[in-house]
């Protein structure tokens, strides 16, 4: 239940001074199915996400703990 909360508004979590801590546990933490859709929620907005203060440290999370190979086909 929370977990589809956090997607909803996973962009702006991102950029949030604490929300970026709560996409970091999921990537670290959650499941596969839950590490592809918070990627594919990404998607297309990497370059915007890495300027960001916050959200630059989630992608820096991403790319330490999900296979890239595996987000690339989903």
């Amino acid at each position: 239940m929370v977990f589809s909360e956090i997607l909803r508004n996973v962009k702006q979590l991102m950029m949030d001074v604490f929300g970026n801590y709560v996409c970091q546990k999921f990537f670290e933490f959650g499941t596969q199915l839950q590490k592809r859709q918070l990627a594919d929620a990404m998607r297309g907005h990497m370059l915007q996400l890495s300027k960001n203060t916050y959200a630059c440290r989630v992608v820096q999370k991403v790319r330490k703990t999900v296979d890239i190979r595996s987000i690339s086909q989903y």
